[in-house]
């Protein structure tokens, strides 16, 4: 190092107070870096804007396996940095590579029907990602970059205490984790955070592990490189609802019908050797958020038409009351299903929902499945893809025949549904 005799100006003392601040520094983080500081940076045939700092004079960044240390001397401007929520303006030459401040572009719960999310399908808000009042475990969120290049990643911060706790979202599982599992894998790119494939079990939610009736605020931060990573951006938050389940019963001749208990159908005078079908529908309402669905049971009281004196009962069966060597039975036959668009579909047990117009199933007087909610149409209640349904309408009749034999008198039946939702 120089030293200089006699009057020391002013520029210099800063020189000086900064090299011994440094050279301190360098002593605590590894006793091998040795900083170079010369005053006379440029002459009259050149100017050194950028001197390089480090062990042999020529590079800006020196690291170890714990650690990175970015060397700056001298102060680029006198400004006082400016900030607001969008934005930072600071000095120096750090400042003009650091990644653009990221906001939160949508962060949702409970929307239905439109949402601000750009990567979600016209229409589709968290009602229908969810279910019937939207999520209780999981949420939606998408990062405005803020003019971020593509390669950009970002970390993603949570709180449920107005951040007197903080989370990080985990990059691999979506769930909430502490500051000690917390690593630089847990960097995503937008398409990584956003753009989910369909094959995973969240769907097009992507925040999970969440807790019900709970308030949620998250944040980003980004970065592009070592030394990038801008400040925590502006918060946004959201409310998780409860879980929920909806079974309603509805008779009547039209499928847009709203009736109140007791619930009652009727069969015509019969026919000898011809099928009787009830004189109305019976109508269910199904709807749900539970992850994993909901299904529907059935019990019948007599396995059958009952004579009201007690003793014959005509007896329930799993068969086409139409054939000639039926002569007599009694059967429940699902007619359709339908729901919103949504999370999951409505699918019937297949005995209950013969492909033959006066097929039935039969009823037990013990309670078994129904009817149950889906991923997709093309699988049974047998199968393991379980999902949330939303607004499932359910149309149902009643069927019997009679045969000679057939003692005269009223018969009645008595049956009970029960429904299940799987958290």
């Amino acid at each position: 190092m120089e030293i200089y005799r006699g009057f020391i100006e002013k520029d210099q003392i800063k020189y000086l107070v900064i090299f011994f601040i440094i050279s301190f520094v360098s002593v605590l983080l590894h006793n091998n870096f040795v900083f170079y500081v010369k005053a006379d940076l440029q002459s009259s045939n050149y100017k050194l804007v950028d001197p390089h700092v480090g062990t042999s004079g020529n590079t800006l960044t020196s690291s170890s396996g714990n650690y990175r240390l970015l060397t700056q001397f001298g102060t680029d401007t006198e400004t006082k940095q400016v900030s607001s929520s969008l934005y930072s303006l600071g000095s120096g030459h750090g400042y003009t590579f650091m990644a653009n401040v990221p906001t939160i572009r949508c962060f949702e719960t409970v929307t239905d029907g439109t949402s601000n999310c750009n990567e979600l399908p016209s229409g589709t808000g968290m009602v229908q990602i969810c279910g019937e009042s939207g999520c209780y475990d999981r949420a939606r969120f998408e990062i405005d970059p803020q003019n971020n290049p593509s390669n950009t990643k970002y970390a993603v911060y949570v709180t449920d205490d107005n951040w007197s706790t903080i989370y990080y979202v985990d990059g691999t599982t979506h769930m909430l984790e502490t500051a000690s599992t917390h690593n630089f894998s847990d960097y995503k790119t937008l398409q990584e955070w956003q753009v989910l494939d369909g094959t995973t079990d969240w769907s097009e939610a992507n925040l999970l592990g969440l807790e019900p009736n709970k308030t949620y605020k998250i944040r980003a931060s980004a970065i592009r490189g070592w030394f990038t990573e801008s400040r925590v951006g502006p918060e946004a938050s959201a409310t998780t609802t409860s879980p929920v389940l909806v079974m309603d019963l509805d008779v009547g001749t039209v499928s847009s019908v709203e009736s109140n208990p007791p619930y009652s159908l009727k069969f015509p005078v019969p026919v000898l050797g011809s099928v009787e079908t009830t004189t109305s529908n019976l109508y269910m309402d199904l709807s749900t958020n539970a992850v994993s669905g909901a299904k529907v049971q059935i019990k019948d009281a007599y396995a059958g038409l009952q004579k009201d004196s007690g003793g014959y009962v005509i007896n329930s069966l799993s068969d086409d009351l139409a054939k000639s060597s039926i002569t007599e039975g009694y059967g429940f036959k699902v007619l359709s299903l339908t729901e919103d668009s949504g999370p999951g579909v409505i699918r019937a047990v297949s005995k209950f929902m013969p492909a033959q117009t006066e097929g039935v199933g039969k009823l037990n007087t013990t309670f078994e499945d129904i009817f149950c909610s889906k991923k997709t149409s093309g699988t049974n209640c047998s199968s393991t893809d379980n999902a949330p349904v939303l607004n499932a309408r359910i149309s149902s009749v009643l069927k019997f025949k009679i045969s000679a034999n057939t003692p005269m008198g009223n018969y009645n039946d008595k049956i009970t549904f029960q429904a299940f939702a799987q958290w």
